[in-house]
């Protein structure tokens, strides 16, 4: 019988050799697989053991420690912070927690990790156990803050375009009505002041009325430039068929203007109001700089998105010499910021070209 018990007892042991055997293999193999440095702290003996990686990731050799050299090589900005939370997990009825920091290595340089634990506790609730991996993010946290400071330049760029396109605006508002507007009234002021002083001469007051007329006309232009209504009533295609005639109408330089888009198709108003003040702009620099006899506008749908082309017959420029100015930079990022793409082609004496894309939705 008790030969029997025996055999029992061996039988048992190999086979509680044998899970173990498994569970430790198990381990092995899970530290292997990832690149997060495992520790598995025993609360009730102070003690921490940790993964290979943990040398490779850290730098550090000793494969045991404490809680305290675990806190004494968190940053000092954080350990405080990182200390609180983990007393709060241990103290209260919580099997998780995270935190993230930076952790020194052994050769004095800081990685970011991220820390995760689950808390085992004993049949009190009492925290017994912890275990745990910390993940290196400091690539990723770097990229993070990268792209933070890549979309704060873009975002001061823009903004620095934007007060430079207003403050050019108010110069030629206050150019245009000093130059034009006030020299009209000026005009009729003392157009009047001759009828006045000689009565019957009415060509003093036709003149007038002529002026008045003038100055009417400048102002209406003035204030459709600065916010045109146009769009909200007679839609993208009418308003950009009204900056065409109005140009036309000068003699200065032929615009014309096809589309294939369908005129019952529903556009966001923002980007109906980008698309047209990217025209004004285009067709601003063309008046001023490009000596060009005619340019052609024209707008279609591709893949989902509003694709529209701006070129004229100018002298055009080395793109490789000649920087943009300040209305192309207003373009790119009118496209820019929705999401959308500016490209600009031009060669001495062959034009210029620009095309822009800009999603729908």
């Amino acid at each position: 019988m008790l030969a029997s018990d025996s055999g029992f007892i061996r039988k048992d042991v190999s086979e509680i050799e044998d899970e173990l055997k498994k569970s430790n293999e198990r381990y092995n193999y899970v530290t292997k697989a990832t690149s997060d440095a495992i520790w598995d702290w025993d609360i009730q003996t102070d003690t921490i053991y940790r993964s290979e990686s943990f040398k490779s990731l850290f730098g550090h050799e000793n494969m045991r420690s404490t809680i305290q050299f675990r806190l004494d090589h968190i940053h000092p900005e954080d350990r405080e912070r990182v200390q609180d939370t983990l007393k709060t997990a241990l103290e209260t009825n919580t099997e998780r927690w995270q935190g993230e920091y930076r952790f020194e290595c052994a050769d004095g340089n800081y990685k970011t990790v991220l820390d995760k634990g689950f808390i085992i506790r004993d049949e009190k609730a009492t925290a017994v156990r912890m275990i745990g991996a910390m993940q290196d993010v400091t690539e990723q946290r770097q990229l993070q803050l990268q792209l933070k400071n890549e979309e704060q330049r873009k975002k001061t760029e823009i903004m620095k375009a934007i007060i430079d396109a207003q403050e050019r605006e108010r110069y030629e508002i206050s150019h245009e009505l000093h130059d034009n507007v006030s020299q009209i009234l000026t005009t009729c002021k003392l157009l009047l002041e001759a009828a006045l002083t000689q009565p019957g001469e009415n060509k003093y007051l036709e003149q007038s009325k002529q002026n008045i007329q003038r100055a009417i006309d400048e102002i209406r232009s003035i204030s459709h430039r600065l916010n045109p209504a146009t769009l909200r009533y007679i839609g993208l295609h009418g308003a950009i068929e009204d900056l065409a005639t109005n140009i036309n109408n000068a003699g200065k330089i032929h615009v014309s203007f096809s589309s294939s888009l369908n005129a019952d198709k529903k556009i966001n108003e923002d980007v109906e109001l980008a698309v047209f003040r990217i025209i004004q702009e285009q067709v601003t620099n063309v008046l001023k700089h490009s000596d060009a006899h005619s340019v052609s506008i024209s707008l279609s749908e591709v893949a989902g998105k509003l694709s529209l082309t701006i070129s004229d017959d100018g002298k055009g420029h080395d793109l490789q010499i000649k920087k943009h100015g300040l209305g192309l930079k207003n373009i790119f990022n009118r496209a820019e910021f929705y999401k959308g793409t500016a490209e600009i082609n031009s060669k001495p004496g062959k034009g210029f070209n620009l095309h822009v894309e800009i999603p729908l939705t």
